[in-house]
């Protein structure tokens, strides 16, 4: 058994009692990079693998991570990449020490009998520590590294049996090409991840307006073109040091949507939704990535854990908007696929408050576990606290009640020169152990690209 699979085995369990290879080594080739966007890393390995799971537990000095494993069996030697996100920079926290000897004493503390370290040293990866081992086994010799890049932890194994080790520059180029993908790659590889999942684009003509737009809409002020939010959470009463894109939105120069995108907390493209017209209506077609889709598979298979980019949900929507009196948006009816789904800031004539309901209607959504959202607004209309409601029957919005167990958020804000929002921090109240506790929630950073 190779010495990264059995620390898995013996850590996850039930999960994962041994990490299968292939029956056949893929032909190696001169490779190009293998890339990782969720990992952040390339390598020169082969693209197709031979194995990966995608959520693996680990507990490392008394901390919960999921990582994410790669396995390749080649002909020079088997290799394998293990990636996790702790939420927080480590590196910042000045825990990266107590990270990386418990990285070490997990997998020395599941080696096989009679295998002994060869060698230990101190490396570093574009300046961020980690420790290499050597390691010989009756069977393989297996070079062992670990790192710890920010928020992130990386475990990395290339091992040689008996007839490989005789030969081993090969997989030893291979092994000393990992590396961390700049920025500038990230963006280029995310924006081909974004390309293939973007719906068909819908005829922007003949245009129809309306007594808002779009802008107005999401209470945005001036000739708004872009606005991109990122989000940074707290752990404990400290911002964790992590931030990445959440959502963005573009508007064209009449101050309509175009385009809305939102992201996982691997920065890939979640969603996206691109707006038009037809036969006077306005309307929509949005793409989702499937549940598990993380990255393209290379190796198809029907017990795979990953879709292929192209695998995608396509739905398409239709909008009807109401209009108080003085031309203020009083209602926005969306219908899914030609179905009615839910009523979108429905006032219901309150003061200074928007009821959002899901499901269709009321009634339904109750049915379904799902309640209004209610955000209580300023004299600007900004909302400043989100609250669920469970509405009694009969009884006004104003006697709604504090769903038991729910959660009630308040913001406080920073500002542009034009008056949008461009800094959001959120405080969260929920219930605990029969006790409310109010902490430290999010910040929302929104960079505004005007016309």
């Amino acid at each position: 058994m190779r010495i990264l699979t059995k620390i898995i085995a013996v850590s996850a369990c039930v999960l994962l009692l041994e990490v299968t290879a292939s029956t056949q080594a893929p032909l190696e080739t001169t490779a190009a990079e293998f890339r990782s966007i969720p990992g952040r890393f390339g390598i020169k390995l082969t693209e197709k693998y031979s194995d990966y799971k995608p959520a693996v537990p680990l507990q490392i000095s008394g901390k919960s991570f999921y990582f994410s494993i790669y396995k390749w069996n080649l002909p020079s030697a088997d290799f394998s990449i293990g990636h996790a996100s702790g939420g927080v920079d480590f590196e910042a926290r000045g825990q990266t020490s107590l990270l990386l000897a418990g990285m070490r004493g997990q997998f020395i503390a599941h080696l096989e009998n009679g295998t002994t370290i060869i060698s230990e040293r101190r490396v570093d990866l574009d300046g961020h520590p980690g420790v290499e081992l050597v390691l010989q086994s009756s069977t393989n010799k297996t070079t062992a590294q670990f790192f710890a890049v920010r928020d992130r932890l990386y475990l990395l194994t290339m091992s040689l049996n008996a007839g490989q080790v005789g030969r081993p520059q090969r997989a030893i180029d291979a092994f000393n090409s990992f590396r961390l993908l700049p920025e500038q790659i990230l963006s280029e590889e995310r924006a081909r991840f974004t390309d293939k999942l973007v719906p068909d684009p819908l005829p922007q003509e003949p245009f129809v307006s309306r007594p808002t737009t779009d802008v107005q809409d999401k209470g945005l002020k001036g000739s708004v073109k872009r606005v991109t939010s990122d989000v940074e959470f707290f752990v404990g009463n400290d911002l964790s040091g992590v931030r990445g894109i959440a959502a963005e939105m573009e508007f064209n120069e009449k101050g309509y949507l175009t385009r809305e995108m939102d992201y996982d907390r691997a920065g890939l493209t979640h969603m996206v939704m691109v707006y038009g017209y037809k036969k006077g209506q306005r309307v929509a077609r949005m793409a989702t990535r499937r549940l598990g889709l993380l990255e393209p598979s290379k190796k198809p298979s029907s017990n795979d854990y990953i879709s292929p980019t192209s695998d995608r949900d396509v739905s398409s929507f239709q909008f009807e908007y109401e209009y108080t009196k003085d031309g203020q948006l009083r209602k926005k009816r969306i219908f899914i696929d030609a179905t009615a789904y839910n009523y979108e800031g429905e006032t219901r004539d309150l003061k200074n408050k928007r009821v959002n309901h899901y499901g269709g209607n009321l009634l339904d959504a109750l049915e379904e576990g799902i309640y209004p959202i209610i955000y209580l607004l300023d004299n600007n209309g900004i909302p400043v606290e989100r609250r669920s409601a469970l509405q009694k029957s009969g009884s006004p919005f104003e006697r709604s009640e504090i769903v038991e167990g729910a959660i009630t958020y308040n913001y406080s804000y920073e500002f542009d020169m034009q008056g949008n929002w461009i800094k959001r921090t959120s405080t969260e109240t929920k219930e605990v152990n029969g006790k409310w506790v109010t902490a430290p929630f999010n910040v929302i950073y929104r960079t505004i690209a005007y016309f």
